[in-house]
């Protein structure tokens, strides 16, 4: 099964001339396709026999209350990913049925030893390795180094590892694959062009590799404990003359990605593939170039490995259709993809993000690192920052909803006076006040004058509850007969008479 990189483009699109046209007004998406409600994206996370983590589903749960989720961006122009491509839904339930590294055999290609009756695919291929290739010099380009150790973070729990780099050895006009040999040719074409802002003048020529003439060398170069191969280069790319460049491809277990493009020290035509020029570079290009290429890592290390694009909400899997689109998104994955991704590796949600954030930190991506503190915070049911220590209903765990669930809808309030009694709580004694209630209306005499200053007196030294009180209990009590009506029926008692009908 072969995936290619969304970076493909044509003469007509480029991504300065997209970012020119962008437009406020809203793009519909390509017809025929809707988003996930929210309802659908939350189902999606899990199916009934493999449920979520609690970790997980508190971030599908509060996540976008937090702002750390978000639904799937509206196309905002008409080369947008689902302007173009009616991309279907994945659920963690289709990724299960879909993935060829949770069947009963053993991954096509893979010869590393297997052990079918594991979960998680460290466990399944023990000695089993993500391997990452450097292409020629990545001079310009991210630390392969840091590439590893922020792909090891992502996927924790699998072996990440950097083979020796390939030379390509240039020929007389030849490109060759480690060493000159007729087997060792890399298609390529070549076009001369001037020097950019910041070059060394003169004359110099833009080189594009051919896509399949790469990955054909990549598979003889497979190690016998390698699930996969990435081949990461600075060199351009192509697969067909008609393309302007490419970012990368990925088929079976090998890839090759061009970090090239990435750079935001270089601008390029439109137009012709080999017209780009260079500035000097800055001191914040770094961190923007490795953002950016560890992003492209990620994903299509994802695509290998059986995750499709994301269409539930806003997530490092999404497709892109151009590098402005690519660009602006997030690092992070959404729970439906990370619940994928979990299930692929083992790794305690938690602990992840808090070694993607010594990633970024050690990086200076200080944003990226506080994104990752924030979801470790909540996937790990943590107070926010700032907090006061008790948990504002967003960022409960099940304990707590279970919890709330059993309290009164009123809050309950103690009465006041008489330690003895005072410390009862009125929600346990609603049986009995109606009845003291009673008592006091039948054996109270007078006419009632000093009715309420009884009641705050009542309250005050801890013999009896006040009527503000016993609306806690969920019952609402009776106020006593009039004291009034009680003396006349006395008075005509005692006078012999008789007692008006209906007194």
């Amino acid at each position: 099964h072969a995936r290619t990189r969304t970076h493909r483009s044509n003469h007509n699109h480029h991504n300065k001339c997209i970012l020119s046209a962008m437009s406020t007004e809203a793009i519909p998406f390509i017809k025929g396709f809707r988003p996930p409600s929210r309802r659908h994206s939350r189902a999606a996370v899990d199916n009934k026999w493999l449920p979520a983590p609690e970790s997980i589903a508190r971030l599908a749960d509060h996540g976008e209350e937090a702002g750390l989720i978000g639904p799937v961006p509206q196309p905002s122009t008409i080369d947008d990913w689902l302007a173009q491509y009616h991309e279907p839904s994945q659920t963690f339930n289709a990724f299960m049925n879909e993935s060829p590294w949770f069947g009963q055999r053993r991954q096509t290609g893979v010869k590393t030893r297997f052990v079918p009756s594991k979960d998680h695919v460290p466990d399944r291929y023990p000695e089993g390795c993500v391997c990452l290739l450097p292409v020629g010099e990545l001079g310009g380009g991210p630390s392969v180094e840091t590439l590893r150790r922020y792909t090891a973070a992502f996927y924790q729990g699998v072996t990440v590892v950097v083979l020796p780099k390939v030379p390509v050895v240039e020929v007389e006009g030849q490109l060759y694959w480690d060493s000159v040999s007729s087997a060792n040719r890399i298609d390529h074409r070549r076009h001369p062009r001037a020097s950019g802002k910041g070059g060394k003048g003169g004359k110099q020529s833009w080189v594009q590799l051919e896509v399949s003439s790469v990955l054909g060398h990549l598979r003889r170069s497979v190690p016998p404990n390698a699930l996969m191969v990435v081949a990461v280069t600075m060199y351009d790319l192509y697969t067909e003359p008609p393309d302007l460049f490419v970012a990368g491809f990925a088929s079976n277990r090998v890839a090759v990605f061009s970090f090239t493009r990435y750079r935001p020290t270089i601008s390029f035509s439109c137009e012709f593939w080999y017209k780009v020029t260079e500035r000097k570079p800055r001191k914040k290009d770094a961190p923007t170039i490795l953002q950016r290429s560890c992003k492209l890592l990620v994903h299509e290390i994802g695509h290998l490995f059986g995750l499709g694009h994301c269409v539930h909400h806003t997530c490092i899997m999404n497709g892109s259709g151009h590098l402005a689109e690519d660009f602006a998104q997030p690092i992070f994955l959404c729970p439906v993809c990370l619940h994928k991704v979990q299930r692929l590796c083992g790794f305690a949600v938690p602990e992840r993000y808090a070694a993607l954030e010594d990633v970024y930190t050690s990086c200076g991506l200080l944003e990226e690192a506080r994104g990752a503190a924030q979801r470790r915070k909540l996937c790990a049911n943590e107070p926010a920052s700032g907090s006061n220590g008790d948990n504002d209903g967003d960022n409960d765990g099940d304990n707590d909803g279970e919890m709330r669930a059993k309290r009164p809808a009123v809050r309950r309030k103690r009465t006041r006076g008489n330690p003895d009694n005072g410390s009862q709580d009125v929600a346990s004694t609603k049986t009995s006040q109606p009845r003291k209630r009673k008592q006091r209306g039948t054996e109270a005499v007078g006419d009632g004058s000093d009715q309420n200053d009884d009641d705050h007196g009542a309250g005050m030294d801890g013999s009896d509850v006040d009527t503000n009180n016993s609306k806690a209990s969920g019952k609402r009590l009776r106020p006593a007969k009039p004291q009034e009506g009680l003396a006349l029926r006395e008075r005509l008692a005692l006078a012999n008479a008789d007692v008006p009908k209906g007194l």
